[in-house]
């Protein structure tokens, strides 16, 4: 009996909650809705990217065809091309590196394979050896930006 009477008065306390939650709803509907024309006036601006957000594939698209005169779908070739580029380029057979003059440089790095078994902690020598996982043999992907995007950055 003493569960019962413990379920009856949670169930009251949950009705409680319900009546408060269907103000609370239309507060947040009316901050909601004005964030929704803030939002609309942040998508007129022209500028890529200018929401706060990185510029999407499209407005990258859409905003080189604009500055150079050319179509939309002639950009979008370019950019596979190029992105095809940069693969073939980071390959094993070819250099594995790629540099775009002044921007930046991507580089490839072998790591090798980490054996499993115990191994001591060399800034806390007194502490016990933990035993790490065998890890395979991986390529690890750095892009390094070079001296003419930092000037422009800063």
């Amino acid at each position: 009996m003493a569960a019962k009477k413990r379920a009856t008065k949670k169930r009251a306390t949950k009705k409680a909650a319900t009546k408060k939650r269907p103000v609370a709803k239309k507060a947040a509907s009316k901050k909601r809705a004005s964030k929704k024309k803030a939002s609309s006036k942040k998508k007129a601006s022209a500028k890529p990217g200018a929401n706060g957000k990185s510029p999407s594939k499209s407005e990258i698209l859409n905003h080189i065809a604009a500055e150079t005169d050319l179509s939309r779908k002639e950009v979008s070739a370019v950019l596979d091309s190029f992105t095809e580029m940069v693969g073939d380029c980071l390959t094993k057979k070819k250099y594995g590196m790629f540099r775009m003059p002044g921007l930046f440089k991507i580089s490839v790095k072998k790591v090798p394979a980490k054996k499993a078994g115990y191994f001591v902690n060399p800034f806390d020598k007194d502490a016990p050896p933990a035993y790490r996982e065998a890890k395979p043999a991986s390529k690890r992907v750095r892009v390094v930006a070079l001296k003419a995007l930092k000037d422009v950055v800063n």
